[in-house]
């Protein structure tokens, strides 16, 4: 078998995985679906990665962080430690937009 051909086999089928998991996102926003072609391509692109990425958080925040948290008497600090991953996620979407506003224009 060819590295072309075993190449192409790999690329179709990470194809179908990834589209198999955009479909699983979009049926838990089902009534709020995109409308327009450049909304699915985009959701098609973007969303399995920022399910992904608000799965990490989700995942950091419960387990080592929130363990950390919740063993600080001060809620001083749980207040700050909260506001700063707050700020860490504003700042991820505000590049993103960035990103896709110089991508695709106003």
């Amino acid at each position: 078998m060819s590295k072309f051909r075993k190449a192409s086999g790999i690329i179709f089928w990470a194809s179908i995985i990834w589209l198999i998991f955009a479909g699983l996102i979009l049926m838990t926003l089902w009534p709020w679906h995109p409308t327009s072609e450049i909304g699915w391509t985009l959701f098609i692109v973007f969303a399995p990665p920022f399910y992904l990425i608000g799965e990490f958080f989700d995942w950091v925040w419960s387990t080592r962080l929130g363990v950390f948290v919740s063993k600080r008497p001060s809620p001083v600090m749980r207040i700050t430690l909260g506001v700063f991953m707050l700020l860490l996620i504003i700042l991820i979407i505000i590049f993103a937009g960035n990103f896709l506003i110089k991508l695709f224009g106003t």
